[in-house]
């Protein structure tokens, strides 16, 4: 199921982003899975495509803060669930 990206410059970035930490993942536009036993990383990865993702944002969303302020989000509803969550969730934080 893809998700409805409000930005897809946004979710390009984050594509790239992702390949530059995992150049073999299998990247499945917007319903790619970040989180979870279906995740195109594992955890460290995981970290690499945060701090990536940042530096193309040119650090204008701190993701390490929002990972910390979602720890108790269920993974479900998590806004790191997959690059269309994480997207739309970049585009409400910098709309704020």
């Amino acid at each position: 199921m893809n998700e409805t990206v409000a930005d897809e410059a946004l979710s390009e970035t984050l594509s790239k982003s992702l390949k530059s930490v995992a150049p073999n993942a299998r990247l499945e536009g917007s319903s790619t899975k970040l989180l979870g036993t279906d995740s195109v990383v594992d955890s460290v990865g995981f970290l690499g495509f945060l701090m990536s993702v940042e530096s193309a944002l040119g650090n204008s969303v701190d993701l390490s803060a929002l990972l910390i302020e979602t720890g108790d989000v269920p993974p479900e509803d998590s806004p790191f669930r997959t690059i269309g969550s994480l997207a739309n969730y970049i585009e409400q934080v910098k709309s704020r």
